[in-house]
C-alpha cells in the first residue's frame, strides 16, 4: 500500500506541469471572462491554478501536516485579484482545475480520484473564507475611508488624494448629500437609528411622486432632518475631554498634541510635538502612557499578544485591563517593563519585558513623536522613541534659551558666584508666555561650576532638580565650612590606626576617605522644589 502511494506521488510530480498547461488551455476554452482579462491577471490566475495542483500533491503525501489551504493556494495571487474576479468565478476556476486533474487521474486510481474530490471541497470552502475575510476587511476600510472623506470636507482640509478616496468609495458628484454631525457612544447604532427614523416616516413611499406628495402634506423637507434627540433618545452623549488632552506635561513643560484620522498614513493617531530641548525628559514608558484614552486599548492588545499559556492564567482579561489602567504607574524604561512588573507583583505571573515589543502593537495606539526645533520645524518623527532619539541630528539646534523672553527672565533671576542662600524664596516656575517657542516655562535651580554655586534657569523641572542636588549640597558645604574643618581635624586622630591599615595603604588615605564619607552623609538633604530659604536654613541647623 505504501509503495503504491509512493508510485502515485512520483507520477503526480511528473505530470504536474502537464496538468497546469492543460488547465490554462481549458480555462481559455470554457470561461469567457478569463479570455477577456488582461495578460497580467490571467497570469495571476494561472499561478493560483498551479499552486492548487502543487498543494494537492503535498496534501496527498501527508494530509495532517499541510498548512491551511487558503494561505497555501491563494497566497500566489496578488491582493487586487480579489477585486477582479468574483467568488462565483473563483468557484468556476476551481471546477475547471478539478475536472482537468480528475480526468487525468481517474483511469489510474479510484482512491486518487476520491482524494482529488475531497481536496477540491476544502479548496472551495477556503475560497469562500478568503472572500468573506476580504469583504469584512473591505467593510472596515470603507468605514474609515468614509470618515476620512467627511472629515476632510467638513474641515475644508482637502488635498490631491480626496478625489481618489471619493472614487474608491463609489461616490458620485450628482445629487444632494445629507451630513449628520455629532458624537455618540459605542452603544448607539447611528445607522440603525437613521433607518428607523426614515422607515417610520416613509414606510408608504415607493416613488418620487409619492415622496413629493408626502413632503407637501407633512410640511416640507425639514421633516426629514433628523435631530440628535430623535436618534439617541435619553442617552448621555457627554465624554471625558481629559481622555484626549490638548497637551501633556514633559519635564513640566506643556507639549502640544494633535490628533488625526488618517488610516495608513504616518500621522494617523496621536502626534506629540516634542521640543528638542526636552528629548532627555521623557521615557518610552511615560510616552506610551501619556494619552489616557488609549491606555485601555494598549494594555488589552499587550495582554492578548502574550503566549496562550500566560493568557489562560489572566482570564478574564477585561477586568485585568481595567485594574492595570487604574493602578499602573510607569517608572521603568519601557511600558513592557512596567506591565511585566505589574503582572509579577499582582498576580505572580512571570513575563519577560520583551515578550511583546511596542512595534508589534497597533500603530494608532502608540503616540507618534515629532521632534521640533525652536523654529517649530520637524527634525525627526516616528513611533519608536528609542530609535528616533538615537537618530536625532548630532548638531543640536539652538536652545529655547536664545529667545528674548528667556533672556529677560534670565537677566532678572539668574545670579552667579553665590556663597550662601541670599536670594529669598524662589517660584516653582516662571511663566515666559505662550509666544516662547519650545519652552512656556523656565525652572529655577542651582548649578555648580568650578566650585561656585550659580542660580540658573532650566528648560525642564527634571533638569532643574537634577542639577540642584549638587548645587544645594555645595551651598550646605559653604554654610558649614567651619564645622567641616573641625570634623576633618578630629578625623586626623584616625592616624593611630596606621599600623593596622598599613597593608591596605597609607594612613593619609584612610583619613581622607573617612572625611569624604562623613561629608557626604552630613550634606545629604531631601530639599525639593519649590525652593524656600527657610527650608534651607532649617537643613543647615540640623546638620
Amino acid at each position: 500500500m505504501e509503495q503504491t502511494k509512493e508510485r502515485e506521488l512520483a507520477w503526480l510530480r511528473t505530470i504536474a506541469g502537464e496538468l497546469a498547461t492543460t488547465t490554462i488551455t481549458r480555462l481559455e476554452d470554457t470561461l469567457a471572462w478569463y479570455s477577456e482579462m488582461p495578460p497580467g491577471r490571467r497570469s495571476a490566475i494561472g499561478l493560483v491554478a498551479q499552486s492548487g495542483i502543487s498543494s494537492f500533491i503535498q496534501w496527498y503525501e501527508d494530509p495532517t501536516t499541510t498548512p491551511w489551504i487558503a494561505s497555501d493556494v491563494f497566497s500566489a495571487a496578488p491582493r487586487e485579484l480579489l477585486r477582479s474576479i468574483s467568488l462565483q468565478e473563483t468557484l468556476q476556476l476551481i471546477r475547471v482545475v478539478v475536472t482537468v486533474v480528475e480526468d487525468r487521474v481517474a483511469p489510474r486510481s479510484e482512491p486518487l480520484r476520491e482524494a482529488v474530490l475531497h481536496y477540491s471541497r476544502d479548496v472551495a470552502f477556503a475560497a469562500a473564507d478568503v472572500y468573506a475575510r476580504a469583504a469584512e476587511a473591505r467593510g472596515l476600510w470603507d468605514a474609515r475611508l468614509e470618515a476620512l472623506v467627511v472629515d476632510s470636507i467638513l474641515t475644508g482640509e482637502s488635498d490631491d488624494e480626496l478625489p481618489s478616496r471619493i472614487a474608491a468609495l463609489g461616490w458620485h458628484g450628482a445629487g444632494e448629500a445629507a451630513v449628520l454631525v455629532g458624537t455618540s457612544d459605542r452603544s448607539v447604532d447611528v445607522d440603525q437609528a437613521l433607518f428607523d427614523f426614515y422607515s417610520q416616516r416613509l414606510s408608504r413611499v415607493s416613488s418620487v411622486a409619492e415622496l413629493n406628495r408626502w413632503l407637501q402634506s407633512s410640511g416640507g423637507p425639514e421633516k426629514l432632518c433628523a435631530q440628535e434627540s430623535e436618534l439617541t433618545p435619553g442617552r448621555d452623549l457627554s465624554y471625558d475631554r481629559s481622555a484626549f488632552p490638548e497637551s501633556i506635561a514633559v519635564g513640566g513643560q506643556p507639549v502640544p498634541l494633535s490628533y488625526a484620522y488618517a488610516p495608513g498614513e504616518e500621522h494617523d493617531g496621536v502626534t506629540v510635538r516634542l521640543p528638542f530641548a526636552l528629548v532627555d525628559s521623557i521615557s518610552p514608558a511615560l510616552l506610551d502612557w501619556s494619552i489616557p484614552g488609549l491606555r485601555a486599548g494598549l494594555v488589552e492588545e499587550w495582554l492578548r499578544a502574550l503566549p496562550k499559556a500566560i493568557r489562560r492564567q489572566l482570564q478574564p482579561i477585561p477586568p485585568k485591563v481595567q485594574e492595570m489602567v487604574r493602578e499602573l504607574e510607569p517608572t521603568g524604561p519601557t511600558l513592557g517593563h512596567d506591565l511585566s512588573r505589574f503582572l509579577r507583583q499582582r498576580y505572580g505571573i512571570a513575563v519577560s519585558a520583551d515578550e511583546v515589543t511596542s512595534d508589534s502593537l497597533p500603530a494608532h495606539l502608540r503616540p507618534r513623536v515629532e521632534v521640533v526645533g525652536p523654529d517649530q520645524r520637524p527634525l525627526a518623527s516616528g513611533r519608536n522613541w528609542s530609535a528616533l532619539k538615537t537618530g536625532l541630528p548630532q548638531q543640536h539646534p539652538p536652545e529655547p534659551t536664545a529667545t528674548q523672553a528667556w533672556k529677560q527672565a534670565a537677566q532678572r533671576w539668574e545670579q552667579f558666584g553665590l556663597t550662601t542662600w541670599n536670594v529669598g524664596d524662589l517660584p516653582e516656575r516662571i511663566d515666559l508666555g505662550e509666544g516662547n517657542p519650545g519652552a512656556r516655562y523656565a525652572w529655577p535651580g542651582w548649578e555648580v561650576e568650578d566650585g561656585q554655586v550659580n542660580l540658573r534657569l532650566f528648560v525642564s523641572a527634571i533638569q532643574a532638580e537634577r542639577s540642584s542636588r549638587e548645587g544645594i549640597s555645595r551651598l550646605l558645604e559653604l554654610a558649614l565650612h567651619r564645622e567641616l574643618a573641625w570634623l576633618q581635624k578630629d578625623l586626623r586622630a584616625a592616624s593611630r590606626f596606621g599600623v593596622q591599615y598599613a597593608l591596605l595603604g597609607p594612613v593619609e588615605e584612610l583619613v581622607e576617605s573617612a572625611f569624604v564619607h562623613a561629608r557626604r552623609v552630613v550634606l545629604q538633604t531631601d530639599l525639593r522644589p519649590p525652593w524656600r530659604q527657610a527650608a534651607f536654613t532649617e537643613a543647615v541647623e540640623h546638620c
